[in-house]
């Protein structure tokens, strides 16, 4: 078995030179991140292209993520989507994810609300986090179903478990402002928007979640406070074990 980066890079090269789609995504994967081989996005493209023009379903989406970045390659929306639908046909959940993501924006295709709630529940029904927190603002929004905003709220705290921080502050703001159908808990608002507040990278969700926090703060019990500290503590060494 290979014991460092280098040695399983040559591995993958000779499996990737026979023609195996997998060998080639991988290595595609260590170009990009510079692993075990020099940095190069021109050689992640070129080798995830091959991997992909197999039908491979995970360099598909990969190669649809460089051609949205401009990345090893001439940015172009329109393959990007092209590559994302592709992957997103053969059960990928991020592709399907992404994919929806380009219909409701309108990115490398037209913009469609009901293509883009197909695949985010069909996403979302594979456990995909971002999925969900989609389709709770298509029914926060009102884009392409009724406005719902228990459905909604579910959705951001279904998502929240994912621990991304945009998730995380919706959850945190559901739970602390409560609506019909989701009723308010100090302490799960707490809870996700102490963890928000230390996910986010600085910006804008960073500073919804500090300020929903304070919030969440202002009229909170020293046990409630205390208990959602717990939870968080919890959160952590899950984590934290799994790593």
């Amino acid at each position: 078995m290979p014991q460092s980066d280098s040695e399983a890079a040559r591995w993958y090269l000779k499996s990737a030179e026979h023609g195996r789609a997998e060998a080639q995504t991988n290595l595609a994967w260590m170009y990009k991140d510079g692993l075990g081989v020099g940095r190069s996005n021109v050689q992640a493209a070129a080798w995830y292209r091959k991997a992909a023009e197999q039908g491979y379903a995970l360099a598909e989406f990969n190669l649809g993520v460089m051609y949205a970045n401009g990345w090893g390659l001439v940015g172009d929306e329109e393959q990007a989507f092209g590559w994302y639908l592709k992957a997103a046909e053969q059960g990928l959940a991020m592709a399907q994810s992404r994919t929806g993501i380009c219909y409701w924006k309108g990115r490398g295709t037209v913009q469609d609300a009901a293509q883009s709630l197909r695949w985010f529940r069909l996403a979302a029904e594979q456990g995909d986090y971002p999925a969900m927190e989609w389709l709770g603002d298509a029914y926060r929004m009102e884009n392409g179903v009724p406005m719902d905003l228990a459905k909604a709220a579910k959705l951001y705290c279904a998502a929240a478990e994912g621990l991304g921080p945009s998730a995380m502050n919706k959850c945190g703001y559901a739970d602390l402002t409560g609506t019909p159908g989701h009723a308010p808990d100090r302490v799960e608002a707490i809870k996700w928007l102490r963890l928000a507040v230390l996910n986010a990278e600085p910006g804008e969700v960073a500073e919804y979640a500090a300020a929903n926090l304070r919030s969440a703060l202002a009229n909170a019990t020293e046990a409630q406070v205390k208990e959602a500290q717990r939870r968080v503590a919890a959160i952590q060494a899950r984590v934290a074990g799994q790593k």
